[in-house]
């Protein structure tokens, strides 16, 4: 009765042609549910959706005709490269590298550690194929539907088949994803490398004696998701803990140790690259930058309280006025959850939530979150009943509460939510 309710109350933005057409189809399906007929072939597509090779070239076919459809969509509009906020930006950056010329040529915002990554990888796709927009969204919808097999994996892995079929099926039609996939942006290349590590490390996790060596390629992955987007720094650090913490019980301290090793030495064979060659402003420069980036407060406190630009005057100001410093914090914080988590900047039509801001938009995130609340209480309890035996639900745990940590103070908006 609450869906039926939903659905209705969405109706009532929608033209009143479309309310009632959709409410015939529902009631035409409803009644040829009862034919028998109908009950055999929907035994047949029962039987199609529990073959797990049918599934998967299924959803192989929707995610990447899906993310496709949308890209020669958003090429329609002769300002397609502003599809992703920082899209230009990555497109001058690319075809500079192509042509061989200094950082200088752009401006200085732009190479200070942005995402140098995801900028080489749109300069290989423009050197073998040209500055062809379509070629690397056709690579980053590659890309994503992989992204889904990977996700679905990891799901059947940790939760068995019944749920690997529904998250892969959501990451197929979900909208960031597709979004990200259509877009010059970090998040497409940054979804697939965080689900390639997270794949890896669920494997890993399974026989951990076996497969230490691994983390050296893990680790690889990880740096060079680190240089397409920093956050993915602090999942190095919460995986140190999670080795050494965790998987020690399983393999030992000195094999934990040994892991944490190879781990950290893939990863800097990949990140240090990128960080050396950045020619302005280093590390603190760019933290300075996205300290709490968005105007979200008043003060602003990435020019009131900025201890990455001016650590002195931070240190004064929060000696003077300690409460009022950490009351604006929080307040900073709060609001940058609430951009990570409950906006959607991009989009007129969802494929899961439809129209948005409509009643029913709100209405089925309001089942989504319920939903992922309930989720997290029940992973983390049976997690703590039995922590040694979980350390992949551990690990997925600690890699969303370490990538959404990261967004709480600095840059925080809702593109940064796909990987998540």
């Amino acid at each position: 009765m609450a869906g039926y309710l939903a659905v209705w109350s969405g109706a009532a933005v929608m033209p009143r042609a479309v309310t009632v057409g959709a409410a015939a189809a529902g009631l035409m399906l409803l009644v040829m549910a009862s034919m028998a007929s109908v009950r055999e072939w929907s035994a047949r597509v029962r039987q199609v959706v529990e073959n797990e090779r049918a599934f998967l070239l299924v959803l192989v076919m929707v995610a990447l005709a899906l993310r496709l459809f949308y890209t020669v969509r958003v090429m329609g509009d002769p300002n397609f490269l502003a599809t992703g906020s920082d899209g230009q930006t990555f497109d001058t950056l690319a075809w500079a590298l192509v042509e061989g010329k200094p950082a200088e040529s752009v401006p200085w915002w732009a190479h200070q550690l942005f995402c140098p990554g995801y900028v080489r990888f749109v300069a290989l796709l423009y050197w073998l194929g040209g500055r062809n927009y379509f070629l690397v969204c056709a690579v980053q919808s590659l890309l994503g539907t992989i992204a889904c097999l990977l996700l679905y994996d990891v799901a059947k892995r940790l939760a068995g088949p019944a749920v690997a079929r529904i998250a892969a099926l959501f990451g197929a039609v979900n909208y960031p994803m597709v979004f990200a996939a259509a877009a010059l942006g970090h998040q497409a290349l940054d979804l697939f490398l965080t689900l390639l590590v997270v794949w890896g490390l669920v494997r890993y996790a399974e026989h951990p004696l076996r497969r230490g060596r691994w983390l050296i390629g893990i680790g690889m992955v990880l740096g060079y998701a680190a240089a397409t987007r920093e956050g993915n720094a602090v999942v190095w650090l919460f995986l140190l803990g999670w080795l050494l913490v965790g998987v020690r019980y399983r393999v030992g301290w000195r094999a934990a140790l040994r892991h944490a090793t190879a781990l950290t030495g893939g990863c800097l064979a990949t990140f240090l690259p990128f960080a050396l060659t950045t020619s302005v402003g280093g590390f603190f420069a760019r933290f300075a930058l996205q300290w709490f980036y968005g105007p979200y407060t008043i003060p602003h406190l990435n020019s009131w309280f900025n201890p990455w630009r001016d650590p002195a005057s931070a240190w004064v100001l929060l000696r003077e006025h300690p409460l009022q410093v950490v009351a604006e914090l929080v307040k900073g914080m709060a609001a940058n959850f609430s951009h990570l988590f409950f906006h959607q900047s991009y989009g007129a039509f969802d494929p899961v939530f439809l129209v948005r801001f409509s009643p029913y938009y709100y209405g089925m995130w309001g089942y989504a979150y319920l939903l992922t609340v309930a989720g997290f209480a029940l992973v983390v309890r049976q997690a703590l009943r039995r922590p040694v035996e979980h350390l992949a639900w551990w690990l997925i745990l600690g890699l969303l509460a370490s990538r959404t940590l990261v967004h709480l103070f600095f840059q925080s908006t809702y593109r940064h939510r796909t990987p998540l």
